[in-house]
């Protein structure tokens, strides 16, 4: 919004520089981004947030400005001094669209270019002057923050008007001579006939006030915010009246208003008031509704020092609020309509402490109890884990919880439905994902598509289902031709995460998934808790999102579920001085036998020397018989006081084998 540092003037004493009010104007809230310097002005453009409506007009930026430099607000004169009888050539049909209208005409004007003045406040601002009726609307936009439309009554059928929705089909050429197709969405002001006019948007061109004109109709209304918001993006309008009306406009300013346009008319074009139409569907609109209490107190508390109840009451009465002591620490503070931002007593200190100065405030830290921090122990785990996965060289992304339905066909899910978004911002957003899997193989095409073959990842966040929500892992590994991956390579990430987190054991067994290739797919579990599932990713799931030979592996575990698990107290033992002794054993086995039941065996038959057990290799060919499959484990030994003997490693190496050929009925290689 601009705005002009001597138009300002008008409104408030400024003793001080333009540089300095932008410094002051941006500490209370109101940030100018830009100035510029004419040569006897400087205009301000100010970055007003949108719960601050009130603050879109000089009036409002005014009452700022005198309250932090502690001077008196000048305001204009909203009492209309023509008197006029009461008509009836309004007719509000839709109460909730427009809950307040005011209609005023005066007969005889003459319309001709506004005088100097007027032009030049309104070229400061960059708005166009077009003749002194219109300017005198767009000059109290910017002043009071008030739209208003002026109609040339002579072109409205039978001289009045409706305010409905529009018919289907319908039409209206607006001012700026582009036609809009309406529908029964959009609000319209109509005479007997047809649309005049776009409610809170735009007038039409067909009843505009043009140099002709002889006869005035003056609109001042209140129109529903989300009604106007919704016709603005539908139709693809931006203006200054929409700007201000989707925002909320203050209701007590649309009599007034109307008021100061009509003195400024008959001052500036002559004529007569003739009629006045003044509709309210509540004959309480504008009132204050939202009376507020205050406590000394809670100032202290909140803000870190003592304000003396004078300041504030200076402040509060300063903005517009009106102000009455209740008790000896308490105070009642009405709230006007042009703040309806102001909802609880903790909005009133932050106005307290906006124009005290957030800079004058005294910096303090608050205690905190690191024990009293809720979800401290899942933020530890997702932490631990983030650094377990990078040290195995996988990379962290972020996906959107908000994905496509697309997205969840492509993978088949066959899981609990979505939870979807009533009004979407894109088909890129429809539902709250219930898995993270879609979003990690997004981004592994998309790497895929910039020639990047090689892709290894995980991502910590939330998945939805139903009323619940659950801190997730989700990883991905793809392969280059020059460096194939595989599913050990995400089970040792996962295991590599299990002993950072001191789980000591993890289970995984077939269970089929429907994004997974059959025997492939396996679930997770820790002490018979399921936790989640890896596999290596079906060829059609993988076409789906443009993949063509690569082999994807994924893996989803629930976070939460593995917190249960995981231990944070370490236990540190010396290192052992003594050398250990390595031995091989490789057999031929049954297909449905797992690698797990293989290491639960040697562990519980080696004793104490056995240290580390791990899967050397595995292999095919000829001379391994169909439905089994051939592995080599390579087992460590190692003693804490001593050095074992070959005849003790070879012992125990002996049992090993036996208690895999009686109890898996394997059979060893030598």
């Amino acid at each position: 919004m601009k705005i002009s540092y001597n138009w300002l003037k008008d409104y408030v004493t400024i003793k001080i520089s333009p540089e300095k009010l932008a410094e002051r104007l941006t500490m209370l809230g109101l940030e100018v981004v830009a100035q510029e310097k004419l040569s006897d002005d400087v205009i301000f453009e100010i970055e007003v947030t949108a719960n601050r409506p009130d603050c879109l007009n000089y009036l409002g930026i005014a009452r700022e400005i005198a309250t932090a430099t502690q001077q008196k607000l000048k305001i204009p004169r909203l009492i209309q001094k023509a008197k006029a009888p009461p008509g009836k050539f309004i007719q509000i049909q839709d109460k909730k669209g427009c809950p307040r209208y005011i209609g005023k005409i005066i007969q005889g004007v003459k319309v001709r270019p506004s005088p100097e003045w007027l032009q030049k406040k309104l070229k400061s601002v960059g708005l166009r002057p077009v003749n002194n009726i219109v300017d005198i609307t767009n000059y109290l936009l910017m002043e009071l923050g008030q739209p208003m439309h002026a109609f040339d009554l002579d072109k409205l059928s039978e001289k009045r008007i409706v305010v409905r929705r529009a018919k289907a089909g319908e039409k209206i050429v607006t001012i700026d001579a582009e036609e809009r197709n309406l529908d029964s969405e959009i609000l319209v002001i109509a005479d007997a006939e047809k649309p005049v006019g776009i409610a809170g948007i735009m007038g039409g061109k067909d009843s505009e006030v043009t140099k002709g004109t002889k006869n005035v109709l003056l609109e001042s209304a209140y129109f529903n915010p989300i009604i106007i918001r919704r016709g603005r993006r539908k139709l693809g309008i931006a203006s200054e009246a929409a700007y201000r009306f989707e925002r909320n406009v203050d209701m007590a300013m649309v009599g007034s208003a109307a008021s100061r346009a009509i003195n400024l008319m008959l001052e500036l074009a002559g004529g007569k008031l003739v009629s006045v139409c003044d509709l309210k569907a509540n004959k309480n609109q504008g009132a204050a509704t939202k009376v507020l209490g205050l406590n000394s107190e809670n100032i202290s508390r909140l803000l870190g020092q003592k304000v003396t109840t004078s300041r504030v009451k200076s402040i509060l009465t300063g903005l517009g609020l009106k102000v009455k002591a209740q008790g000896k620490d308490s105070l009642r503070v009405t709230i006007p309509g042009f703040r309806l931002d102001l909802k609880e007593e903790e909005d009133l200190i932050e106005e307290i402490a906006r124009h005290v100065g957030f800079d004058q405030l005294s910096s303090t830290l608050p205690p905190i109890k690191i024990n009293q921090i809720p979800g401290q122990k899942i933020r530890d785990l997702c932490a631990l884990a983030r650094r377990a996965l990078v040290a195995t060289g996988l990379s962290e992304v972020i996906t959107y919880s908000l994905i496509s339905k697309e997205g969840l066909k492509k993978i088949n899910w066959q899981g609990s439905p979505p939870i979807e978004i009533k009004n979407p911002l894109s088909k890129d957003q429809e539902v709250m994902r219930p898995t993270v899997i879609p979003g990690l193989l997004t981004v592994m095409q998309n790497n895929l598509s910039h020639n990047i073959e090689e892709v290894k990842i995980f991502e910590v966040g939330k998945i939805y289902d139903g009323n619940k929500e659950t801190v997730t892992l989700g990883i991905g590994l793809m392969g280059a031709k020059s460096k194939v991956v595989s599913l050990l390579d995400l089970k040792g990430s996962l295991e590599a995460l299990f002993r950072k987190l001191q789980i000591g054991k993890a289970e995984l067994h077939p269970a089929a998934q429907n994004f997974f290739v059959p025997g492939k797919s396996f679930a997770v579990s820790i002490a018979n808790q399921g936790l989640g599932y890896l596999g290596e990713v079906l060829s059609s799931v993988a076409n789906n999102f443009e993949f063509k030979h690569q082999k994807i592996f994924l893996a989803q575990l629930n976070l939460e579920g593995l917190l249960k698990s995981a231990k944070w107290e370490r236990q540190f033992t010396p290192l052992i001085n003594f050398p250990l002794i390595r031995r091989d054993i490789s057999l031929i086995i049954k297909e449905e036998i797992s690698s797990g039941q293989i290491v639960d065996l040697l562990k519980k038959g080696a004793g104490p020397w056995l240290i580390n057990i791990s899967l050397a290799d595995q292999y095919g060919g000829e001379q391994i018989p169909v439905g089994h499959r051939g592995l080599t484990y390579c087992l460590e030994f190692q003693a804490p006081d001593r050095t074992l003997s070959d005849l003790e490693v070879n012992s125990i190496h002996g049992k090993l084998c036996d208690l895999l050929i009686q109890g898996l009925d394997a059979k060893i290689r030598r």
